[in-house]
């Protein structure tokens, strides 16, 4: 397993100016704890999908001993969009995709990367012990991975846990994806199947939002989903 690696992480946000900051720190004391890590070689992506709140300005106010980069998309083009445009914007030889919302602890990564490591994987999933979320939003987020599992053939216990690690290679080979919605997480996921990628998954932790707005159960998301879920259904695959 690489020793001084580089690594990418990339964070789409749209209107987290209350979360970015503190989310920043974490991952910088993070990363400083990691003796394999070559700090200075590593790169944050903050992609600001529309913010009208100062995301991105405030992103890059904040000291960090490794490169942040903000790509701002002037128009909201949608979560999986925001994921999308990083991963296509990432440098590093493993590549960690993390909300911007403060809802996922940073320090879990070490128990990500540790498994990575042990099990030689190419995907490294967090699957949430107990989502902090209204009991509304987990109903459906356990109902959506059940329906992806089934329709797609998969197996995660928490498809949409944004908290992975991936093999840049890996990763790479499976894009570009063209769900700009909730979806892009199963597409990306029935991709990697497809390449036989070796995924595993961890538990990890879910922390209560303490600031900011949730967009992820607003019915027009929900609708994207399902539209973007059907499309892919009906496209033929050879």
């Amino acid at each position: 397993m690489e020793e001084n690696f580089k690594l990418s992480i990339v964070i789409p946000c749209h209107n987290e100016v209350e979360n970015i900051t503190e989310v920043i720190h974490s991952w910088q004391s993070v990363l400083k704890s990691q003796s394999n890590i070559a700090l200075e070689a590593c790169e944050l992506l903050i992609v600001d999908d529309g913010s009208t709140d100062g995301t991105g300005e405030a992103a890059l106010n904040v000291d960090t001993d490794f490169k942040t980069h903000v790509i701002r998309h002037e128009k909201n083009q949608g979560y999986g969009a925001a994921v999308h445009t990083g991963l296509e914007a990432a440098s590093g030889e493993w590549i960690a995709t993390f909300d911007g919302d403060g809802q996922y602890d940073a320090k879990d990564f070490c128990h990500l990367w540790k498994k990575a490591v042990e099990e030689g994987a190419d995907v490294v999933a967090g699957f949430r012990r107990k989502r902090s979320d209204h009991i509304i939003r987990t109903f459906n987020g356990k109902a959506w991975t059940w329906l992806m599992n089934q329709s797609l053939n998969v197996s995660l216990r928490d498809l949409d846990s944004s908290f992975k690690i991936y093999r840049a290679t890996t990763l790479k080979a499976c894009l570009p994806l063209k769900s700009s919605g909730l979806f892009m997480w199963a597409e990306l996921l029935s991709a990697l199947r497809e390449n036989d990628a070796k995924i595993i998954e961890v538990p990890i932790n879910h922390l209560p939002r303490c600031a900011g707005k949730a967009s992820g159960n607003d019915p027009s998301a929900i609708l994207i989903a399902f539209r973007d879920w059907l499309s892919f259904l009906m496209t033929p695959k050879y």
